[in-house]
C-alpha cells in the first residue's frame, strides 16, 4: 500500500478528545487531570502509511478512551503529494 500525506488537521476534534481524557472540566467544580492529553505525531504535509503512528491519547481512567477516541473521526484529513497543506489547530 503507498503512503498518503497528512494534508489538514482539525482543531476541534484534538480539543475535544484532550477534554474527553479529563485535561479540562465541564464544571467549575470538575477536577483537571495534568497529566491526560493528545501528543500528536504528524503534522500537515507529513507522509503516512498504514500502521504509522498518528497520536498518542493520555489518560488516567481507561474508560476514557473509547469516548475520545470518537471525538478524533476526521481529526485528520489527507491530501495529495505537493499540495497545499493547511493547520486548523492554530499551531504548525
Amino acid at each position: 500500500m503507498g503512503s498518503s500525506f497528512i494534508g489538514a488537521t482539525r482543531a476541534g476534534s484534538s480539543s475535544s478528545c484532550a477534554w474527553r481524557l479529563g485535561a479540562g472540566w465541564a464544571r467549575a467544580a470538575d477536577p483537571v487531570v495534568h497529566s491526560a492529553g493528545i501528543d500528536l505525531a504528524v503534522k500537515p504535509g507529513y507522509s503516512v502509511r498504514a500502521g504509522d503512528l498518528l497520536y498518542t491519547l493520555h489518560a488516567e481512567d481507561a474508560d476514557r478512551f473509547a469516548l475520545a477516541l470518537d471525538s478524533l473521526d476526521g481529526a485528520l484529513e489527507l491530501g495529495e503529494p505537493g499540495a497545499a497543506v493547511a493547520s486548523r489547530f492554530g499551531c504548525g
